[in-house]
């Protein structure tokens, strides 16, 4: 489960610094500042995760069992490689 939040994080914090930063300040800011925005929030985002993702992670296994949520699903195969015959 870290490793998917940390993962998420990057992959969501690049596209949403991206489409943010040329929704509202293209065109405010020279190109080398836009760049520097983008990698600063792209930087910045994962590091502000891995340093509260133990929070995030005791919240989700509440939230999980305070709900009755199955977390790992036993009785489904994700597998689509599987022909049965």
């Amino acid at each position: 489960m870290w490793l998917r939040l940390i993962r998420s994080t990057h992959i969501g914090g690049l596209v949403v610094t991206v489409i943010f930063g040329l929704v509202t300040v293209a065109g405010i800011l020279s190109k080398y500042f836009m760049l520097l925005f983008i990698t600063f929030g792209k930087a910045l985002k994962p590091a502000l995760e891995v340093f509260i993702l133990p929070v995030t992670y005791r919240v989700s296994i509440f939230l999980n069992k305070s709900e009755k949520v199955v977390i790992f699903a036993t009785e489904t195969d994700f597998c689509p490689a599987q022909i049965s015959v």
